[in-house]
């Protein structure tokens, strides 16, 4: 596992209404501040492309649908340099991913709870062309 990349496995609660399911909370050991949240939706066969966060950490939920996760840590000095992390996750596996400041693309509909808001472009962060992980 890439370091500092933690699972958290998510508890579907049904009843005749509907469902509920807690994603985080302010009392999860990967819980550290709050930045912002929001949603991201995917179109099937679209692959969105490599980015990566230097400040902020990203909490991943798959709401609807299924998505492969697929992160790289190309961070200077970390003791996973290079590793490669593969999720499979959504209805049918609902898990809370938690990334550090690695890249990975985003694909489906996804909500996201990070750690700062969202900064302009270029800052704190960047993209990679998809393919390039290297």
């Amino acid at each position: 596992m890439i370091h500092g990349v933690a699972v958290k496995n998510l508890r579907v609660i049904p009843d005749e209404r509907g469902w509920l399911m807690e994603m985080l909370r302010c009392d999860d050991d990967v819980y550290k501040k709050f930045g912002q949240v929001y949603l991201s939706v995917g179109y099937p066969g679209v692959v969105k492309g490599w980015h990566y966060h230097k400040v902020q950490t990203d909490h991943f939920t798959i709401v609807k649908g299924m998505m492969k996760v697929v992160l790289y840590d190309g961070r200077e000095g970390s003791p996973t340099r290079g590793e490669v992390n593969e999720f499979t996750m959504g209805e049918l596996n609902p898990i809370l991913v938690t990334i550090p400041g690695v890249g990975g693309p985003r694909v489906a509909i996804v909500i996201y709870a990070v750690s700062a808001k969202l900064l302009s472009a270029g800052v704190g962060g960047g993209r990679r062309r998809w393919g390039h992980v290297r």
